[in-house]
């Protein structure tokens, strides 16, 4: 049986994210931005969670406010037990929670990552998860391929795809996730200048992890002209560029017999025409 190809060097990203963690400047805003989000939602439900699975590598800002929860109890975290999303190495029904910092934008097989989650929940446990979605770096990716393009050989990936908002949902689907909820949130973030922006995702850990990626050094004239196409497209009258990351948010249920569950198709007692009425 032949294996699919893979999209991401899973293994590349996961070290580089590791070490970008370790690192005293590693810039820490979308991880505090992500936390406190994953938080208000825990704040709106109506239990506690007696153990919860922080699934991948994780900024000590992130673990701390997700720890400050009072709806979590005992909380693990990479420093307990070593993992990843690919391979999540804890029975069925043995864990109440599981918050994924993003990383699963990144996984070869999310559905099957998805699926290794809904199984390690207990019955109506509870996943709640961050990617990055489609609109995250659209500019610089915009920029690369119009730079690129005109070069005789032609233009490789530069920055990676993200799914879509509206996948995620059907994806929770088909891991057998019950009550599936997915949203988004986007902003802007600013930069002197596009290089500032590539040295920041390197900072953290965000580099390119295609498995096609170019295995060649940029020379500096590439780089000048992505630098002046950038600032020519997307920059602000103060000459500062703008960058958008897009956060997709997941919210699902192991599934349970007590779960709300749609109604069956032709099973509605009015015509939706008769209830819009006057």
């Amino acid at each position: 049986m032949t294996q699919s190809r893979k999209i991401f060097d899973t293994q590349l990203a996961r070290s580089r994210r590791i070490k970008a963690l370790k690192s005293p400047e590693y810039p820490d805003f979308l991880d505090k931005i992500i936390a406190q989000e994953l938080v208000s939602r825990l704040e709106l439900i109506e239990r506690t969670f007696k153990t919860c699975l922080i699934a991948g590598p994780a900024s000590p800002v992130f673990i701390d406010i997700i720890k400050a929860s009072p709806k979590l109890c005992n909380i693990i975290t990479q420093a307990d037990i070593e993992f990843s999303t690919d391979w999540i190495p804890f029975g069925d029904d043995s864990l109440d929670c599981i918050i994924a910092p993003t990383g699963l934008e990144m996984s070869n097989d999310l559905v099957g990552t998805l699926i290794q989650i809904n199984k390690a929940l207990r019955p109506d446990g509870l996943f709640l998860g961050a990617m990055f979605s489609s609109a995250t770096l659209q500019e610089l990716r915009h920029v690369w391929l119009n730079v690129e393009i005109e070069k005789k050989d032609g233009a490789t990936p530069r920055v990676i795809p993200f799914s879509d908002v509206r996948q995620t949902g059907g994806l929770l689907q088909r891991a057998g996730f019950g009550l599936p909820v997915s949203d988004m949130d986007s902003f802007i973030v600013r930069y002197d200048g596009a290089l500032a922006l590539m040295n920041e995702l390197k900072t953290m850990g965000l580099t390119n992890p295609l498995c096609d990626r170019s295995h060649y050094f940029c020379s500096k004239n590439m780089l000048k002209k992505v630098e002046e196409a950038y600032a020519a497209l997307f920059s602000d009258p103060d000459k500062r560029i703008r960058a958008t990351f897009e956060i997709n948010y997941l919210t699902a249920w192991a599934p349970h017999e007590d779960q709300q569950k749609p109604l069956k198709p032709g099973s509605a007692k009015q015509r939706l025409a008769d209830a819009l009425k006057p």
